[in-house]
């Protein structure tokens, strides 16, 4: 698939942790996230925004099952997520936003188990942007 016939496309870039909403190829807004730390890993590859969520729930990690109830403010999903493989990898906001702020550094922001951290601010806006069957490029 190409990028430049695409009408929108959310693309994340792992070595410099930053996301990008494009339009037509055209970079519209970009921003610092946070993806998986070490040993742990954001997949890499073409996918498409399958579910919208408000409050998601969240369970940890299999073997660490933890309940925390959606929009509750312990929960590191935030208020809303862009699911793009089934309900095990998502674009999210984020109880933590110092951890990804303009502070910090590609390195530092490697924090999650997998999914992409968003600041508040920034997954808001993206969430009103995306739609279902939107396509994201995530890349090395």
């Amino acid at each position: 698939m190409t990028t430049a016939l695409l009408p929108a496309l959310i693309l994340i870039n792992l070595s410099q942790n930053t996301l990008s909403y494009l339009e037509f190829n055209q970079t519209i807004r970009s921003w610092n996230i946070g993806t998986a730390r070490p040993g742990k890993v954001t997949p890499t590859g073409w996918f498409e925004v399958l579910e919208k969520e408000l409050c998601p729930p969240f369970f940890g990690p299999s073997g660490h099952p933890t309940f925390i109830p959606g929009c509750a403010p312990t929960n590191p999903f935030g208020e809303k997520i862009l699911w793009f493989i089934g309900h095990s990898f998502g674009i999210h906001g984020t109880n933590q936003p110092w951890l990804i702020d303009s502070s910090t550094s590609a390195n530092e922001r490697r924090i999650s188990g997998g999914c992409v951290r968003n600041a508040p601010e920034n997954i808001d806006w993206l969430y009103e942007k995306a739609s279902v069957g939107m396509p994201i490029l995530i890349k090395w």
